[in-house]
Parts: C-alpha cells; structure tokens; sequence
C-alpha cells in the first residue's frame, strides 16, 4: 500500500513522504491514542477545576481562555510528528487545553454580544478562521469548522431574515453552497482544507434537517440535482453513459426525498473521489433519508413495504455494478 502511495508522489518530494510514512508507521495503534486523548482530557478537567475546588478562587474565563490556548498551541507545535507515546500524549493535552481554551474565550465573547445569534455567528467563525493556521489537529479543524457553519445556519434560519419563505431558500442555497465547496475541495486534493470539506458536509446534513418547509427541501433537491447532474457531466466515460447518468440522476430526484438524495450523492461523490469516510457519511445519510420517507409516508404498510423493496433492489444492483467495475 505504501510503495503504491509513494509511486503517486513526486520524485522531489518522495523522501519526505517516506519518512512521514514512517512516523505514522511508529505511532501508538488507534485504541492507545484513544485512552491518551481519555487520560488528556481528564488531566485538562483536574486543572480546570482543581484550582476552584484547592483554592477556593475563581479564575476569570478571559484569563482561562488565553492561558489554555495558548498552553494547547505550544503543546501542539512542540511535540507535533513525534511518535513516542509521552510525545504523543503531550500533543493531544494541547489538542483538548486549546479547545478547551477557544471555547471558553468564545462563552466570554459571546456574553458582550448577548448572546445574539449574529454575534454568535462572527465570533464562531472569527475563531475558526484565526486558529485554523495555527491548531493543525484534524479534528480541532473539524471541531470549530462544523462549529462555525452551523452557527451561521442557525443565524441564516432563525435570526436574518423574518420571511419564513426567504429564510428557506437562503439556508437551501448555503446546503448546496456548503456541499459544493466541500466537493471543490475534495477534487483538487487540498489536504489541508479537508477538515473544512468535512465540516461542510456535516453542516449541509445539519441544514438539510432543519428545513422545515416544502420550498426550502425542493428547491435542495433542485440544486443537488443540478449539481450531482454537472459532476456527471465531467466524468470520463462515454456520452451515453453520462446521458444515462444524468436520466437516472433526474429518476432519483423526482423519487427520493432531499435527505437520501444527498446521502446517495455524497456517497457517489465519496467513491469517485476515492474518500472512504465521505462513502461512509454519504450511506448513512442515504439510510437515514430512506427511514424518514418510510415513516413520512401517508399510505399503508404495504405501500411502504414495497417502496422500501424496491429501493433495496435498486442499491443492491448499483453495489454489483460496482464492485463488478472495481474487480476488473
């Protein structure tokens, strides 16, 4: 797998590649990193509140705020791509004492703004901005990412616009705005931005189920299709087959509810793409949309039955399509 991966790599840069290979060879397996992250979030917890609790002082959430952060930043840079399990649990101590240390500074900022939800809304995604270059942890990224996109959903749905219809269509075009950058992002292979691709994805199912109004789901439904329609078009296969797609595209918008659609999208998307845990996100969006339109429905169990056999014959000849195209 790794001679494959450095055969895609560049010539100048393959050294590099090896000895970044190497250290993620030499890290602790993923259940050791899980019980460090446990025993780091603890040790955070007992400095938070052990001076409270010793001491009897309340420290201020500003100071917390600045001194957490700033501890979790240099934590974070010292020890990043070491493997030793020492190293690494001081990494993830300033992976939670920044979070921890962002989070009480956006509750101290928050509170000047009245809690708001514009204020809300700029802070959260002032803070996701200004610490994305520095806090290089992928889910510290994802974390305050889908934290800043969801807060702007929330201000876009329930605190700019008093027409409920406008509202609707504003938070349908910034779903499919937040799902085609997402896309962007995972096809010109930013790694960097990844996290923020995924915080895009999550934001959009988040924004999704909070459409509340038909307006809103059909005009989702409309821009998803435009869009997983545009992404056939570029694909490299003959034009009868993109026509195909693109018919079979339109069948499934006019069948599946806005929540399958785009769970059955982002898995396509994930595939094609080569980004497994996309796949994964996409199946389970695409299951979740498929149990809301059986209990959506105003018919009886049979219908519903059917509907639902028929939906699973449908992915059951798509997933033998494809593992048939993978074997060749």
């Amino acid at each position: 797998m790794n001679t494959e991966i450095l055969s895609l790599v560049p010539q100048e840069k393959r050294e590099a590649a090896q000895a970044y290979l190497k250290t993620r060879e030499a890290y602790p397996p993923k259940l050791v990193q899980g019980m460090l992250l446990v025993g780091a979030l603890i040790s955070c917890v007992a400095i938070l509140f052990g001076g409270t609790v010793l001491f009897g002082v309340r420290v201020p959430r500003s100071v917390i705020g600045v001194v957490f952060t700033a501890a979790g930043w240099w934590l974070s840079a010292k020890n990043e791509g070491r493997a030793d399990w020492a190293y690494v649990f001081c990494a993830q101590l300033g992976l939670v004492l920044g979070i921890i240390g962002r989070m009480e500074l956006m509750d101290w900022l928050v509170s000047f703004s009245h809690y708001a939800r514009e204020g809300n809304a700029f802070i959260f995604c002032a803070v996701a901005v200004l610490s994305y270059p520095f806090f290089k942890a992928k889910i510290d990224r994802l974390f305050f990412c889908t934290w800043a996109l969801v807060a702007l959903l929330d201000y876009t749905q329930n605190g700019l616009l008093r027409s409920a219809a406008g509202m609707e269509i504003l938070s349908a075009v910034l779903c499919a705005l937040f799902f085609g950058g997402a896309l962007w992002i995972f096809a010109s292979r930013r790694i960097v931005l990844k996290p923020l691709a995924y915080a895009g994805v999550i934001a959009c199912g988040v924004g999704l189920v909070c459409l509340s109004d038909t307006v809103g789901r059909n005009l989702s439904l409309v821009l998803f299709a435009g869009m997983a329609a545009f992404c056939a078009s570029r694909l490299s296969v003959p034009f009868k087959m993109r026509a195909l797609i693109c018919a079979l595209i339109v069948v499934l918008a006019c069948w599946l509810p806005v929540y399958a659609f785009a769970g059955l999208f982002a898995c396509a998307a994930g595939y094609c793409l080569r980004e497994r845990l996309l796949e994964w996100v996409g199946m389970a969006g695409f299951a979740a949309g498929l149990v809301w339109m059986y209990y959506d429905m105003n018919t009886t169990l049979l219908v519903k039955s059917g509907w639902l056999t028929l939906a699973g014959v449908c992915v059951l000849a798509a997933y033998a399509w494809v593992r048939r195209k993978y074997a060749r």
